[in-house]
């Protein structure tokens, strides 16, 4: 994956990526997004953001365990808190569109990246 990004951008600002290494975190950040759509998946992407981009989760103050451990719900906290910002929708969607796939992979890695990770 040699051109994964290492940030998102938000309010023209550059936001660090952390990609978790939590699986059962990976699978419900998929899971939350994957055939949503609308509002679902926007509350799915600021979760993604709250979660992947931690300079921001600290500053939403947002509590993944205070949710239940519900990435709609947490999503929710953190789109609300990234509108106040006036962060726009089409920005977490650029970044949501730039952490989804970044989840995809390191929850569910296909063969060359298993094959580089291995030395192989």
């Amino acid at each position: 994956m040699g051109d994964t990004p290492t940030t998102i951008e938000l309010l023209g600002k550059a936001e660090s990526i952390a990609i978790p290494t939590d699986y059962a975190l990976l699978e419900e950040l998929f899971a939350a997004a994957n055939g949503s759509t609308g509002t679902r998946l926007l509350r799915a992407y600021a979760a993604m953001i709250g979660l992947c981009c931690p300079a921001v989760g600290r500053m939403c103050r947002a509590s993944y365990s205070g949710h239940g451990y519900d990435a709609i719900g947490y999503g929710r906290q953190v789109y609300s808190w990234l509108h106040d910002q006036k962060v726009s929708i089409a920005e977490v969607s650029a970044a949501g569109a730039v952490l989804y796939p970044q989840i995809i992979m390191a929850a569910f890695p296909r063969d060359p990246e298993v094959a580089e990770a291995l030395g192989k």
